[in-house]
């Protein structure tokens, strides 16, 4: 965005970067009003704990990085504008990038795989699997296509003059691309993972790929070539995706979603059983938060403090509050300590929803799930 804004500013559009400056105003409005703050929250509290946490060291300076960050814009600006580089320093940063884009991609695709990666864990080495990363994508993609983005990029590289919007198009893509391809944001699972390719790294990759497409065909020796690599881009993707087309993936969640409010109260508690691979049930507390204003919570996975998880429950009976469990296998196989609940009813879940491992091509799977809902016996909590 501020590459965005440094590119107006530049050329000297006011009217566009004013024009531009109210839409990242209404969409940053847009986003605080329909923003999921259960899901928002969740995360970043992770992040800030885990991948970002070196962000709550950088608080303190806040204010300096401001100022460095404004002066470091207008330095770019000034750069863009007036400062001319010789044609020799610009010719070996074309090729150097090129030769960048060539040797990346196919290092990410055919080396990188073959030596696995670990990380340490408190203590222990642990896999990482980063190193499958763009080849499990390109299962999905076709490496084709990833070569026709690579020859994109080096066409557009070694323009003799480029179109700013194409040296940001350019920035834009090759700044993401490295970052998702170099290592795991997502749980290791497909096609669930490639989400995080989807908003701008794989449209971006296509349309590299069509600009290289469209240079093929321009070249009359070429055109035939051209036209049948882009019918087989398209058919490797249809290959992949034509299964799947008229799949309605988790049919019945919303309306199960709906049923779990009505068939609790208002202000009641919700507790959900922990996730495991024979308990999904969990799958619902997120929604049932975010779309019905609940306050549904999933017990922790680990193994849970019976005393503590007893004293608050009896907490919320104390405060009028009734307390519901909603679980997946009889809670007295894992509820700690003596389950003091009773069973409301049951609701079913009979559904499917593209699987989600590193089978590949993805399979659907087909499942019938009944889930039971419990209510707290509040006569279990010693009265003060």
């Amino acid at each position: 965005l501020l590459m965005f804004l440094a590119f107006l500013a530049a050329r000297r559009d006011w009217r566009g970067l004013g024009t531009s400056a109210a839409c990242l105003a209404v969409a940053i409005g847009f986003t605080l009003w329909t923003v999921n703050e259960p899901y928002v929250g969740a995360t970043a509290e992770l992040m800030l704990f885990g991948q970002l946490r070196f962000l709550q060291q950088l608080v303190p300076y806040a204010v300096p990085l401001g100022i460095s960050a404004l002066i470091g814009l207008a330095l770019l600006v000034i750069l863009m504008r007036f400062v001319s580089f010789p044609p020799w320093v610009r010719r070996t940063v074309r090729w150097g990038l090129s030769l960048a884009v060539l040797l990346g991609v196919g290092y990410a695709l055919y080396l990188r795989p073959m030596v696995p990666e670990y990380t340490l864990i408190a203590g222990q080495v642990v896999p990482t699997h980063n190193e499958e990363l763009m080849a499990a994508a390109a299962q999905y993609v076709s490496p084709l296509l990833l070569w026709l983005a690579a020859l994109g990029a080096i066409l557009i590289l070694q323009r003799r003059r480029i179109p700013p919007e194409q040296v940001l198009f350019l920035v834009f893509v090759l700044s993401f691309g490295p970052v998702f391809f170099w290592k795991y944001t997502t749980a290791r699972v497909f096609p669930v993972a490639l989400r995080r390719w989807m908003p701008e790294v794989f449209p971006g990759l296509c349309l590299l790929g069509a600009f290289a497409v469209r240079w093929l065909g321009r070249r009359p020796r070429l055109r035939w070539g051209a036209t049948a690599i882009a019918g087989l881009t398209a058919a490797l993707l249809m290959a992949v995706s034509a299964p799947y087309w008229f799949h309605q993936g988790a049919q019945g969640a919303l309306d199960l979603v709906e049923t779990l409010a009505e068939r609790t109260t208002a202000e009641a508690v919700i507790l959900f059983e922990p996730e495991r691979d024979d308990a999904v049930v969990g799958w619902f507390a997120a929604p049932l938060w975010s779309l019905e204003q609940r306050d549904a919570l999933l017990l922790n996975s680990d193994e849970l403090d019976g005393k503590l998880l007893d004293e608050t429950v009896c907490e919320w009976e104390r405060q009028g509050r009734d307390v519901f469990i909603i679980a997946q296998h009889d809670p007295a196989t894992w509820w700690p300590g003596e389950f003091a609940g009773h069973e409301e009813g049951a609701v079913s879940w009979d559904s499917s929803i593209i699987g989600q491992s590193l089978h590949f091509p993805p399979y659907i799977w087909r499942f019938a799930f009944t889930f039971s809902l419990y209510e707290w016996d509040g006569t279990s909590c010693p009265r003060f």
